[in-house]
C-alpha cells in the first residue's frame, strides 16, 4: 500500500509539475512570438519610412533638376544679345549679324561651360535655321561651325515650340540621340521656347538639348541602402 501511495504521489507531483512549466512557458512562448510579430512590423514601419523619405528626396532633386533647365531656356531666349541678333536679321544687315551672332555664340559657350549638362544650346530662325549653336558631348562645349548648322523644319522643337505662347516651354520626352548623326545614341531631354523679337512677334526658337544622365545618376544614388530598387516611370507608365 505504501508503494502505491508513492507512486501516486509521484505521479501527481509530476502532473503537477507539468501543469506548472505549461502555465509558465505557454505566456512565455505567446509573448515571444508577440515580441517578434511587433519588431517585425515596426522594423517594417521604419524600413518604408526610410525608404519613403528616400524616394521623396530624389523625387524633389529631380524636380529640381527639370525646373533649373526650364528656367535656363527662358533666360536664354530673353537675352539682350539673342534680341539684338533678331533685330540684325529682320533688318538683313550681314555686317550687324555676323557681330550679333559672334556675341551670342561666345555667350551660349559660356552658359554651357558654366552649366555643364547640355549636350547642345541653340538659336533657330523662324524658316527652321539653325542660325547659332554650341555643342559639347562629355568635352569642353565649342562652336558649331556655318557648315554644321542644320535645318529643324518639321522637328518637334521646332514645330512645337514655335506654336506656343510666350509663357510656355516645349519638353520632350526622355529618348537616345536626334536627327543628326552628333547626338545619335545619346540620352537626352530636348527644352525650346518660341523667341520674340521687341514687337513680341515670333522670329525663332532657342533649343536645349540636356543630358539624361544627370537625371538618372539622381536615380542611382544610394540604391543598394535599403536593398531594394529605384525605378523612373512616366506618365504612362513606361520605365
Amino acid at each position: 500500500m505504501k508503494i502505491w501511495r508513492v507512486l501516486i504521489s509521484s505521479k501527481i507531483r509530476i502532473k503537477l509539475l507539468i501543469a506548472f512549466i505549461l502555465v509558465v512557458i505557454i505566456p512565455l512562448i505567446t509573448v515571444g512570438f508577440y515580441s517578434i510579430h511587433s519588431t517585425s512590423n515596426a522594423l517594417e514601419k521604419i524600413a518604408l519610412s526610410s525608404a519613403s523619405e528616400k524616394i521623396f528626396l530624389k523625387a524633389k532633386k529631380i524636380e529640381k533638376f527639370l525646373n533649373d533647365a526650364r528656367f535656363d531656356i527662358c533666360f536664354l531666349s530673353q537675352s539682350p544679345t539673342l534680341l539684338s541678333l533678331i533685330d540684325a536679321l529682320e533688318s538683313k544687315d550681314d555686317s550687324k549679324i555676323a557681330f550679333w551672332r559672334k556675341r551670342l555664340a561666345q555667350e551660349f559657350l559660356a552658359f554651357s561651360q558654366n552649366k555643364r549638362i547640355y549636350y547642345q544650346i541653340g538659336l533657330i530662325d523662324k524658316k527652321g535655321q539653325e542660325i547659332v549653336r554650341v555643342d559639347s558631348y562629355g568635352t569642353l562645349p565649342w562652336i558649331a561651325s556655318k557648315d554644321q548648322l542644320r535645318n529643324h523644319k518639321g522637328e518637334p522643337n521646332f514645330v512645337e515650340a514655335f506654336g506656343l505662347s510666350a509663357d510656355q516651354v516645349f519638353v520632350s520626352d526622355m529618348s537616345l540621340g536626334g536627327e543628326d548623326m552628333q547626338t545619335s545614341g545619346l540620352l537626352m531631354i530636348e527644352y525650346a521656347v518660341p523667341v520674340l523679337d521687341r514687337q513680341f512677334n515670333k522670329r525663332g526658337v532657342v533649343f536645349t538639348s540636356i543630358s539624361a544622365e544627370n537625371l538618372l545618376d539622381i536615380v542611382k544614388e544610394e540604391k543598394n541602402v535599403t536593398g531594394g530598387e529605384t525605378f523612373l516611370i512616366d506618365k504612362t507608365g513606361r520605365y
